[in-house]
């Protein structure tokens, strides 16, 4: 079994200009953060299935 975690990260603006094939041709600036939340996957070795849950 694998568990992974990762930071909620917020955007406040620029969302999709840090997409190389975006700022490569017209340049692009963001401004985000990541909060103390975080989501998680759990990954299992036969599983045929995907399960998506919050905390919240």
């Amino acid at each position: 079994m694998l568990i992974a975690r990762a930071p909620v990260r917020v955007s406040f603006f620029g969302g999709g200009t840090d997409i190389p094939a975006y700022y490569e041709r017209f340049g692009g600036a963001v401004l985000s953060t990541a909060i103390d939340k975080y989501f998680y996957v759990v990954l299992g070795e036969n599983d045929d299935s995907v399960q998506v849950s919050s905390s919240d």
